[in-house]
């Protein structure tokens, strides 16, 4: 007999490579995937390479998100950059 071990997933973390678009449809078809029982923690990454933060809804106000940072980073190098940025972050 295999014993069967099922781990519920504590930590949820989105990385957001973001310039001007809007971001609200995240509230329904990525936060809105996770249940809102507080046992899954969601931390949100935004990394800002236009200057339009101003523009970034308030993730923090919805229950599900535990931390959001935005990073502003120069609007070079397409999504490559930030990603390529948050990784070599993310290591160290």
């Amino acid at each position: 007999d295999e014993e069967t071990t099922t781990r519920k997933i504590q930590t949820v973390e989105l990385v957001i490579a973001y310039c001007n678009k809007d971001l609200n449809w995240m509230f329904k078809d990525v936060l809105g995937e996770i249940t809102a029982d507080r046992a899954t923690a969601v931390k949100m990454t935004i990394l800002s390479k236009c200057g339009n933060e101003n523009l970034i809804p308030d993730f923090g106000k919805d229950e599900r998100v535990h931390e959001v940072k935005v990073i502003s980073l120069p609007n070079v190098g397409g999504c490559d950059f930030p990603f390529a940025y948050f990784m070599n972050r993310y290591i160290e």
